[in-house]
């Protein structure tokens, strides 16, 4: 059977007498967003979601925050588990969906082939920094790059420095180190990448192209997928995953005490 997502729009599941408010969020694309991963029955890095996504909220004036009881809640009222959980958040507004994670299935386990992305990423945008609903760019260039064969498409900035995937992060090792591009080249501050560069030594910076081309290794992290290698980008064809090995090794471990830390938690 195949899975079955549901939506649940300012408290009530949309089946009910659910209305969304026509707001700014509607009308302009004025909100945030996060997809949390749901392991079994807990909110992998919640707490970390709920900061991003409050301090994106604050950014673009909205006087509201989301609070990790409330997601707590819709998880065990609607008895939502082992899924994409998508949180989005409007002036007048709390919409709350749940989809498959395609990760999870094992399609990508030989890793993800990847374009490049003519469009520029404005590292001087109020955007570009926090998780918005003005997707449209993302979502036009990873449906092109779906139509050329690849599975997720990388951004370049204005000064052709790497920025970041469509929907996610990117890192890459040369000589053993890892590798990836600093915030201020314009990409969202994702909460795994957080977390990789919290835990290992990564070198944050400004890097070209060429220097992905010659590298080692790649691979991509976002909250579905976690980190996931690339086996290719464009024609490159990268043969080694020794070190994304590790770190997906590592994260494991790491969302198994995530599970732990929330199994008992109490809704407030």
């Amino acid at each position: 059977m195949g899975f079955t997502g549901i939506t649940i729009v300012n408290g009530k599941k949309s089946d009910s007498k659910a209305c969304i408010a026509v707001d700014q969020g509607v009308n302009f694309g004025r909100g945030v967003f996060e997809t949390i991963a749901i392991a079994g029955d807990s909110p992998v890095f919640l707490d970390k979601h709920c900061e991003r996504m409050n301090k994106g909220l604050s950014a673009l004036g909205i006087d509201k925050s989301v609070r990790e009881e409330l997601i707590i809640g819709y998880i065990r009222d609607f008895s939502i588990e082992d899924c994409g959980m998508k949180v989005l958040v409007t002036p007048e507004n709390i919409v709350v969906s749940t989809r498959e994670n395609i990760y999870s299935t094992g399609q990508f386990k030989d890793g993800l082939k990847v374009g490049i992305s003519s469009l520029k990423r404005n590292p001087h945008s109020h955007v570009v920094y926090h998780k918005t609903l003005n997707y449209t760019d993302n979502i036009i260039e990873k449906d092109k790059a779906h139509k050329a064969g690849f599975n997720e498409v990388i951004f370049t900035n204005v000064y052709d420095y790497l920025a970041e995937g469509s929907v996610s992060n990117l890192f890459f090792v040369s000589g053993n180190r890892i590798y990836t591009p600093a915030t201020e080249c314009g990409l969202l501050n994702g909460i795994i990448r957080s977390w990789v560069v919290n835990n290992f030594d990564v070198e944050k910076g400004e890097f070209t192209m060429r220097q992905l081309m010659d590298a080692d290794e790649m691979f991509l992290t976002n909250s579905l997928m976690g980190i996931m290698p690339v086996r290719q980008i464009q024609d490159k064809i990268y043969n080694s995953t020794e070190k994304c090995c590790k770190l997906q090794k590592a994260y494991s471990e790491e969302i198994e005490r995530e599970v732990e830390k929330y199994m008992n938690k109490e809704v407030m």
